[in-house]
């Protein structure tokens, strides 16, 4: 994984809370845990740097987590980590778990953590309210493997033709504020830092967060960030991302489309801003999860493949990005901008009108 300790250690590997969601999620995962063992661990409901902190500090000499699906594990950790961390996938955990108390493991790392410069683009409209921003954001970057034109090439040119489309129409009430950020493959490095160097004054200002990660996947499914918490496996969101995935879900439901919540796995640049408090919301077409027989009746596609078989190789090209779902998503995506703009009301309760209401007005009074 990125930030990866280096390191070369031969032990017995342990399996930590391996049938829960949230395996190696808190230190209790790892009660008793014999120091010295490797730690091995599922892929789950919080971040890869937490289940590997959780191992060091209790003595793990290196950490595996299994992939979800058959496909490799390219993980990253955000900081560099104390111990070794592995992603494997799943057809080769099944084998490991399959060991049992019998599991010798050897864990080698050769890495180098380097120090670079990296950078965002922001844009914002010139008019709206500026203590109420709609941010809406996307990641430049892509992996090394690949040319990146589903991930996440897709999100930020919905980003790009929104920001010129909204420049052409009447002035927003809200401000809307548009992101590009770098560097996002490597641990969210650049929402993060965006969202650390605000002022108290600066985060209050911003009224929620529309994220637009990977809306082109090949074997699609329409999928809304779960901000209402319907999935076990979704982190909290703070308040007011439920209304978020509403006014989507309104969306596609006016249009006769088929849509569900997508699990908030803070593995995207939403979730520097929900850690801040800021609602966040936004769509994703899938990656390395699996398409089901029901889904497939839903979107078309194939059942039992993953909603992206490009996911972070070098074949996900523009050839492998699937028109219609970056049809169906960006015009939901440029419909909750639109909304937003207008009235952030169901979010935060904040209707932001831009002129006053037409009609007379005596002293501190309205009269219709």
């Amino acid at each position: 994984m990125s930030y990866s300790a280096a390191g070369d250690v031969t032990a017995p590997g342990v399996q930590v809370d391996i049938t829960g969601g949230d395996s190696g999620c808190t230190a209790d995962d790892f009660a008793g845990f014999p120091a010295g063992a490797v730690a091995v661990t599922m892929r789950g409901a919080c971040s890869f740097a937490q289940k590997t902190q959780n191992a060091a500090d209790a003595g793990a000499s290196a950490v595996l987590v299994i992939n979800s699906s058959d496909e490799l594990l390219s993980g990253t950790l955000s900081d560099p980590s104390e111990i070794p961390a592995v992603g494997v996938s799943g057809a080769a955990g099944a084998d490991l778990l399959a060991a049992g108390d019998a599991l010798e493991l050897r864990v080698m790392v050769d890495s180098v953590v380097q120090t670079r410069e990296s950078f965002n683009i922001l844009a914002e409209t010139a008019r709206g309210r500026d203590d109420n921003v709609v941010v809406v954001g996307g990641h430049l970057d892509s992996v090394e493997e690949g040319a990146g034109m589903n991930d996440n090439g897709s999100g930020t040119a919905f980003v790009l033709e929104t920001a010129i489309q909204l420049a052409e129409q009447a002035p927003p009430r809200n401000q809307v504020r548009f992101a590009f950020w770098g560097t996002e493959e490597s641990g969210l490095i650049g929402s993060t830092r965006y969202v650390e160097g605000l002022d108290e004054g600066e985060l209050d200002d911003i009224a929620l967060y529309l994220n637009f990660d990977m809306i082109g996947s090949s074997n699609y499914a329409r999928f809304i960030l779960d901000g209402g918490g319907e999935l076990p496996d979704s982190e909290a969101a703070p308040s007011g991302s439920g209304a978020i995935a509403a006014v989507l879900k309104e969306y596609f439901d006016s249009q006769g489309q088929v849509s569900e919540p997508g699990v908030l796995s803070g593995r995207t640049d939403y979730r520097p801003f929900s850690l801040a408090g800021v609602p966040v919301g936004g769509l994703f077409s899938g990656a390395d999860g699996v398409k089901t027989e029901e889904q497939v009746e839903w979107y078309g596609g194939t059942a039992g493949e993953t909603y992206d078989p490009y996911y972070h190789t070098a074949e996900d090209s523009m050839a492998n990005v699937s028109s219609d779902s970056l049809s169906d998503l960006s015009a939901a995506g440029a419909y909750a901008v639109e909304f937003f703009a207008e009235s952030t009301l169901p979010v935060n309760g904040v209707f932001r009108a831009a002129a006053a209401p037409d009609f007379p007005r005596l002293g501190d009074e309205w009269v219709r």
